[in-house]
C-alpha cells in the first residue's frame, strides 16, 4: 500500500485489472470519502466547480 498524506490505497502504481477485489473496493470506499467532499465543496456554478464535477464524472466512469 502507498500513502499520499490522505488515503491508503493499494492502487498506487498498479492497474486496477492487477487490484484483488477486496482492494478494488478499498479504493471505491477511499474514493466515495473524497467525493462526497469535492460534491460539497464545488456545488456552485463557477468554472472551477464545472471542472471538479466533471473529474468526479470520469472517475466514476472508470470505477464501474
Amino acid at each position: 500500500m502507498c500513502y499520499d498524506g490522505k488515503v491508503k490505497s493499494p492502487a498506487c502504481n498498479q492497474s486496477w485489472e492487477d487490484l484483488t477485489p477486496a482492494e478494488q473496493e478499498e479504493v471505491r470506499q477511499a474514493y466515495e470519502d473524497i467525493r462526497s467532499e469535492w460534491t460539497s465543496a464545488f456545488s456552485g456554478g463557477g468554472p472551477e466547480d464545472r471542472f471538479a464535477r466533471d473529474i468526479l464524472r470520469q472517475v466514476d466512469q472508470l470505477l464501474r
